[in-house]
């Protein structure tokens, strides 16, 4: 995708951004400093029922093939609970993220803030923009990194896997890079502890010049638009972190979003280089507050006999894969005014569909881990 391209897409989501957190350890079972800590919640975690899934699983039916090498996780609780939106001062965020003297302009009503200094009088070098929930901030030159990435599992040319061997940069450690989103964060009122779930990328500039790729909008090649002076001054992290509640990561489904159990929808996403954060994006950040009982977990075979039924079911003549699956804490589907959302345990299973002649097509099939019904 071309750079003007992307900062013309990046621009339009900013202005349509308009429209919970605590992972338990299986170990110690403690609670987060986001979810209500009570005693009587502390007791509940301590004697709550653990179930036990297999590591992996595999079973046929009629053009539905389920083979999974690897479920996860191997064993899970879950309490009720329910969870509200963190309320954040993005404006003053913004400001935060760019400086009062590089600011050359703020608009409340598009929500948006952009710097003074722009690039060949062509991109802005610093943007940032709001939403209901969620924010993002942008520079070019993080801009110019995410040519070489794609990290949404359902794309052809997804990537991230090449970006995991671990590496320190020149400019300083993953972990004190992370100290330092952290901080920033906690200045912010988002308090990352140990509960959250992170997953590092390394971005060396080596691998970066590879997977650099521009297309413009009817798939055409855009030769001029590749970066030609790549160096260690573009290595940087990426950082994937995710809210976690009774242990499971939250990917709970947003109105209006594509949202997968993948480090894509993680809550905050941060690339971080020589310069610092280049590039930040913060949705749905959810404060949990723990009910009082058990929410016992199907046994996952019949959940699985249920995703069977489910394509086993459908009269057509397509192929079905499942080849993962994943146990996450969802938002119940709710008709009820307010911010409040009651939380569930929800398996997320990875789908290849391939019809006769069309290209095959992923996604992910949702279903209740307590009650066996397909959510989508």
């Amino acid at each position: 995708m071309g750079k003007g391209y992307s900062l013309i897409v990046f621009i339009l989501l900013i202005i349509l951004l308009n429209g919970c957190q605590s992972k338990q350890n299986n170990e110690d079972k403690s609670l987060s400093n986001n979810t209500q800590n009570s005693e009587q919640n502390m007791d509940l975690i301590k004697n709550a029922k653990t179930t036990t899934f297999p590591a992996s699983y595999q079973k046929s039916g009629n053009h539905t093939n389920i083979d999974i090498q690897s479920v996860n996780p191997q064993k899970a609780y879950f309490i009720e609970g329910c969870a509200r939106s963190l309320e954040l001062d993005f404006e003053t965020i913004g400001r935060t993220l760019i400086p009062e003297s590089e600011i050359g302009e703020v608009d409340i009503e598009a929500k948006q803030i952009l710097s003074k200094k722009m690039v060949d009088d062509t991109f802005y070098e610093k943007m940032f923009g709001w939403g209901k929930d969620s924010f993002s901030y942008y520079t070019y030159h993080g801009s110019e990194l995410f040519s070489s990435i794609v990290d949404e599992r359902k794309a052809d040319d997804y990537n991230l896997p090449l970006y995991e061997q671990e590496k320190t940069f020149s400019f300083g450690s993953a972990e004190e890079a992370l100290e330092d989103i952290k901080a920033r964060l906690n200045a912010f009122g988002i308090a990352i502890d140990d509960t959250y779930l992170v997953h590092t990328y390394y971005l060396s500039h080596e691998t970066l010049k590879q997977q650099e790729s521009h297309y413009d909008m009817e798939g055409n090649q855009e030769e001029g638009e590749y970066k030609t002076d790549w160096s260690e001054e573009d290595d940087a992290y990426m950082f994937y972190i995710s809210q976690t509640y009774c242990d499971l990561p939250d990917y709970h489904i947003v109105e209006g979003m594509s949202v997968r159990a993948e480090d894509s929808s993680a809550q905050i996403i941060v690339m971080y280089g020589k310069e610092g954060i280049l590039y930040m994006k913060v949705q749905n950040i959810g404060i949990y507050e723990m009910g009082t009982k058990q929410i016992e977990l199907l046994p996952f075979e019949t959940v699985a006999e249920s995703v069977l039924r489910y394509f086993d079911d459908i009269l057509d003549n397509a192929a079905y894969e499942v080849t993962d699956a994943r146990l996450i804490c969802d938002y119940a589907p709710s008709l009820k005014a307010g911010d409040e959302k009651t939380l569930c345990p929800v398996w997320a299973f990875h789908v290849i569909e391939t019809n006769d002649g069309d290209i095959p097509v992923n996604y992910e099939l949702r279903v209740n881990a307590s009650t066996g019904t397909v959510l989508q």
